[in-house]
């Protein structure tokens, strides 16, 4: 329920000049980037469109709040 964040601090703790992986500030979950940045925005932006058509965000909310 929180948002993940592009980092560009590799797992080892050097930094990079291009984003390396998602992390959330919230509670430090990380997930390595492994294809193109521009790859992971579009299917981010295509579940979101998908979530909001069926219905299933409302769901969510639901459950998280119970």
């Amino acid at each position: 329920m929180n948002d993940l964040v592009l980092s560009n601090k590799t797992a080892e703790g050097y930094h990079s000049n291009r984003p390396t992986r998602f992390v959330c500030e919230n509670c430090g979950f990380s997930q390595k980037l492994e294809t193109d940045i521009e790859d992971y925005r579009m299917k981010i932006e295509r579940e979101i469109i998908r979530r909001i058509r069926t219905g299933e965000w409302r769901n969510s909310l639901q459950e998280h709040f119970s």
